[in-house]
């Protein structure tokens, strides 16, 4: 039976499938927040698109900011003797009134308070839109950083990224990230703040495969490919076309696309599970880890692999409120990232093939897809369940009714 869906990800169809489940999961984020600001939503709709051509984007210059307080001009060892500091830009007059009106912008992770997220009065609101605009730096060329990317001093990686790791530690150190209805935030602050800067995810391979196309006009049919139907062999397709019909000056971009390609769909998956297993106090969870690690080894199906990333995505959610250390619980959360790309990469190979396949093994791909969805925090351990009572009512045995069938 062709579906809508038989053209996506096997987990972009599921999330689409689930998608009133996963709304309520932000909605209460969102409450849990307190706060919903529409203030001057038009007027401020306006400047973040000026923001987004501007050269220095959200920033109007760069300054040193130290630790006695006091504010200094770029200049070298300007926070030397005032107890260290950090350099990145300062804030222009409309980014400065549109975070007073609640709209957190041009966000400079190096400048975060990890306490403003933890206690009983954890700014659940600000940490969403912080994520919320990490998500649009990379979905929209930078959004409104698309200037500051090459204004020098503007953000200072080293600092981005130490502060992201002691806003995650000090977030896992806190009982309140434990409890499941925080799950999914968690996690996504796990992918979204600058801690992994290895990492590759399938939404920048489709930015840089559009920034290539619309550069290179010959390149569009396989940027529609890279976006529409995904496989591993899309980084030699990249090559190939580099080699014969690509443009001179764009061969770093094609080298990197290509090169961010083959990592995606590299195993990533076995040795994190071998990190966590190392990690955790849990034997009888370090055992599991280590067979997971076996099973996702050389010569794992598609299928094998996404029925092992999924289950594991799920039972590395059930174990995260055990696992006391924050840095341990830190490395779970990233172990879980990379189990979904596991499965994202082998989804994309079955789902290249699903005109091959029989009813029964499409749904078997759909009971394990709801696991790696429980496992990403998208719905409840009841959503998951209901998926596999509806999946058992459909291959119990016997015939079963179109209408039962689309009923399910």
């Amino acid at each position: 039976m062709a579906t809508p869906f038989r053209r996506l990800p096997l987990f972009l169809a599921l999330a689409l499938l689930l998608l009133p489940a996963a709304l309520a999961v932000s909605v209460d984020v969102r409450a849990a927040g307190g706060k919903a600001q529409f203030k001057n939503a038009s007027k401020y709709s306006g400047w973040v698109k000026e923001m987004k051509q501007a050269p220095k984007g959200p920033f109007k210059r760069i300054r040193w900011y130290c630790a006695d307080g006091t504010v200094h001009p770029p200049k070298a060892y300007a926070c030397a003797k005032r107890g260290g500091g950090i350099q990145h830009g300062e804030w222009n007059d409309r980014t400065v009134a549109m975070r007073r009106d609640g709209y957190y912008v041009g966000n400079v992770i190096a400048e975060l308070e990890p306490g403003d997220f933890t206690g009983s009065k954890a700014d659940l609101d600000q940490l969403s839109q912080v994520l919320v605009e990490r998500f649009l730096r990379v979905a929209d060329q930078g959004w409104i950083f698309r200037g500051a990317r090459g204004y020098r001093g503007a953000l200072q990686a080293e600092d981005e990224e130490a502060t992201a790791r002691k806003v995650m530690l000090a977030m896992l150190g806190d009982s309140r990230w434990r409890d499941p209805a925080r799950f999914a935030l968690i996690r996504e602050a796990a992918r979204l703040l600058p801690l992994q800067a290895d990492a590759v995810s399938a939404l920048e391979v489709r930015q840089l495969a559009v920034v290539i196309a619309n550069a290179d006009p010959g390149f569009k049919n396989l940027r529609a490919k890279i976006h529409g139907f995904p496989d591993a062999e899309d980084a030699g397709r990249v090559r190939d076309h580099a080699s014969r019909k690509g443009k001179a000056a764009m061969k770093a971009q094609y080298a990197k696309l290509a090169a961010d390609i083959d990592r995606m769909y590299a195993p990533q998956a076995a040795p994190a599970l071998l990190r966590l297993a190392t990690a955790t106090k849990s034997a009888a969870f370090a055992k599991s880890l280590r067979q997971g690690a076996k099973l996702l080894g050389a010569g794992a199906s598609e299928t094998q692999r996404v029925k092992i990333a999924s289950r594991a995505m799920a039972q590395l959610r059930d174990q995260f409120p055990n696992e006391k250390s924050p840095e341990t619980a830190l490395l779970l959360l990233l172990t879980s990232l990379q189990l979904e790309a596991e499965a994202y990469a082998a989804g994309n190979v079955l789902v290249s093939k699903i005109s091959g396949t029989k009813r029964k093994e499409r749904l078997e791909w759909l009971g394990e897809g709801a696991s790696g969805l429980y496992g990403a925090g998208f719905i409840t351990q009841r959503h998951r369940q209901g998926v596999v009572e509806s999946l058992k009512r459909l291959t119990k045995g016997g015939s079963v009714s179109v209408n039962t069938y689309r009923e399910e």
